[in-house]
């Protein structure tokens, strides 16, 4: 979408790179309509209100200003626009744009997101340190994510902890040998974030403050 150039292949020619030309706007009633990432940069997504739904004189009075002169009067006031300050990385981001980037999410990000909001973490069908541990052992929380996984049905193999473990750190993991409640000697371990600290990291990289539930 925002490459410079694109691919083009005539029909029994060669693929040649062209000039992207490309401004794209999507219409869609569907709840997942773009692959937006935690870090996008690309898509600004607005909810169209439904409180217009049936008021056919509303729309009737858009098609005659579109037949007399609405364009023009729209395309005059565009190129009078003073559009100098306009910087385009620097667009609103919306609720309708979290909603796209949360459907978005990898799995494990999901999963994050989920104890983020329920500000717990069920640990073999417990919760543990009433709720939030400050550290748990690798194969713990690693097999924490396993069972939601498994639950919630998701397709494919489990990540691994070499995979699991860099998602983590973008959240505010860390990962070392440390002591651990329950165990003897210090073992291969993760420092969890608090529930707050974690909630602020989803909101800096969606860039938007989410109205998460009461702690």
């Amino acid at each position: 979408i925002t490459e410079e150039t694109r691919s083009s292949e005539r029909k029994y020619g060669a693929i040649v790179p062209v000039k992207n030309c490309v401004h794209l706007i999507i219409a869609s009633n569907e709840d997942w309509v773009i692959p937006a990432e935690l870090d996008d940069r690309r898509f600004f997504v607005v909810s169209v209100a439904s409180h217009r739904v049936g008021d056919h004189p509303y729309f009737d009075r858009l098609s005659a200003e579109m037949d007399n002169g609405g364009p023009e009067a729209l395309l005059a006031m565009l190129l009078s626009r003073d559009i100098n300050s306009f910087n385009p990385k620097d667009f609103p981001r919306t609720q309708a744009r979290v909603s796209q980037q949360l459907a978005s999410l990898n799995p494990i990000e999901t999963w994050l997101y989920e104890l983020a909001e329920q500000a717990r973490l069920p640990l073999e069908g417990e919760v543990l340190e009433a709720p939030w541990p400050k550290r748990l052992p690798k194969d713990s929380l690693h097999g924490a994510y396993s069972r939601w996984r498994s639950e919630s049905r998701i397709v494919g193999a489990v990540e691994g902890k070499t995979v699991f473990t860099q998602t983590l750190s973008k959240f505010g993991f860390q990962v070392g040998k440390m002591s651990v409640s329950g165990k003897k000697n210090r073992v291969q371990a993760y420092s969890l974030p608090s529930v707050e600290v974690l909630r602020q990291a989803f909101d800096q990289m969606f860039r938007f403050s989410n109205n998460w539930s009461a702690i």
